[in-house]
């Protein structure tokens, strides 16, 4: 008789109920980064997961909030200094 590996231990998967905690949370805060979100969520008492997780569960709902990138400068200088300021 030879031992047998068992179905896999999912002990750290997180639950749907905490995966929309996670998702709903960061709805409300839209300007914050997963690392902040994570551990405001944990002081809070929302959800207590890890960084990598709420990372994965932002990325898989497309909430990562993303840097947005500035147009390219045409390397001319519109704005002109008036005389009229006083100093």
């Amino acid at each position: 008789m030879h031992d047998r590996a068992g179905p896999r231990c999912r002990a750290y998967e997180l639950l749907p109920e905490e995966r929309a905690a996670i998702c709903a949370f960061a709805l409300k805060h839209p300007k914050l980064g997963y690392r902040k979100l994570t551990w405001m969520m944990i002081d809070a008492g929302i959800a207590c997961v890890g960084e990598s997780s709420v990372y994965r569960v932002l990325s898989q709902a497309d909430l990562l909030s993303r840097w947005k990138r500035s147009e390219a400068s045409s390397g001319v200088y519109e704005f002109k200094a008036s005389n009229d300021t006083p100093m």
